[in-house]
């Protein structure tokens, strides 16, 4: 019988994800409660509207992290959804920049590029910890294998 072998000094998947729910949250509450004075900063000709929505798209968002968060084990598709989501995330606001870069103010911007990059770094995180988890996980049981 062969011992059950525990993977050490795991990084805690939840703590990216809960992070994520967090900033999510709080990020959408922000949208939805300052649209108009945040499109005025920004610079941009698109409605008030547009921000709001995308403060009430965050709210779910920041549910579904918080789900993976609590998730007692890592469930590949709901993080593949979650690291899909990031990467579209980033594209949109690579997007708004592109399509309104000549009537953006300079905290437009600043504020636009700062968010996506935000987002590419958790996203790093993410994916980083997916794989590691993967990594130390294939090891672990190659070597139960090994021991049998």
């Amino acid at each position: 019988m062969s011992t059950p072998t525990y993977i050490a000094d795991r990084p805690a998947p939840s703590l990216i994800y809960g992070l994520d729910a967090a900033g999510s949250l709080a990020f959408g509450i922000v949208l939805i409660a300052m649209a108009a004075p945040l499109t005025s900063l920004l610079g941009w000709s698109l409605p008030d509207a547009v921000l709001t929505a995308i403060g009430f798209g965050l709210l779910p968002w920041a549910l579904f992290n918080l789900i993976i968060a609590s998730s007692a084990r890592s469930v590949p598709r709901l993080v593949r959804a979650n690291i899909a989501g990031d990467l579209l995330w980033i594209v949109g606001s690579l997007a708004l920049i592109l399509f309104h870069a000549g009537e953006l103010t300079t905290l437009g911007w600043v504020a636009l590029v700062a968010q996506a990059l935000a987002v590419g770094v958790v996203m790093a995180v993410k994916i980083w910890g997916e794989r590691w988890l993967s990594g130390q996980l294939s090891a672990s049981l190659r070597q139960s294998s090994s021991a049998r």
